[in-house]
């Protein structure tokens, strides 16, 4: 990989040389996992806000999530520079595979998640289904204004069917407190 050529070269000189060849890829690697981090929005309630509004419970969600990553982002970093006798190992431990699959397992894994991760991208999947004549969700149809109005509708009457029943509701209770008064 990039990384562990620059690794490689840089560690053979001097050590701020080294220093800098693992702190780019590592910000980079860094930058990405946590912006989206910061991003995620899970039903509002663990929704990091701007301005210091943010609340204490999605504060400790990121961050049990921002050290969970840190960890694995070390692991995958001294695996792609090959690196040895860092550190990192020392306090982590040995890295074992998973005896099951074999030594090639993470070598492989990362390159068949990079071929998934291209065909997501590239829309392979839908194009291979259309292909096979097979019909597939998609998210813009030409009758989506159609949709759109049908569940405006929907919600229209749902709504209308609730302020009706709340109506009632009112009568009644006013029905029984001049019962009460009688």
């Amino acid at each position: 990989s990039p990384f562990a050529q620059m690794y490689v070269s840089a560690r053979s000189s001097d050590a701020i040389n080294t220093q800098l060849a693992t702190l780019l890829p590592l910000l980079y690697l860094c930058s990405c996992a946590f912006s989206s981090m910061f991003r995620l929005q899970l039903f509002d309630y663990y929704y990091m806000d701007t301005k210091r509004r943010t609340a204490v419970v999605p504060l400790l969600f990121n961050g049990t999530y921002l050290l969970r990553i840190f960890a694995s982002i070390g692991a995958n970093f001294t695996a792609i520079v090959h690196a040895s006798d860092t550190s990192f190992q020392k306090v982590m431990g040995a890295m074992s595979v998973v005896p099951f699959f074999g030594d090639a397992f993470n070598t492989y894994l990362p390159i068949l998640i990079s071929i998934f991760s291209i065909c997501c991208v590239l829309n392979v999947y839908a194009r291979l289904l259309k292909f096979l004549g097979i019909e597939t969700f998609t998210y813009f149809d030409a009758n989506d204004a159609d949709k759109l109005a049908e569940g405006k509708a929907q919600i229209d009457a749902y709504a209308t069917q609730l302020n009706n029943e709340a109506g009632d509701d009112e009568r009644d209770l006013g029905d029984e407190a001049a019962d009460t008064f009688l």
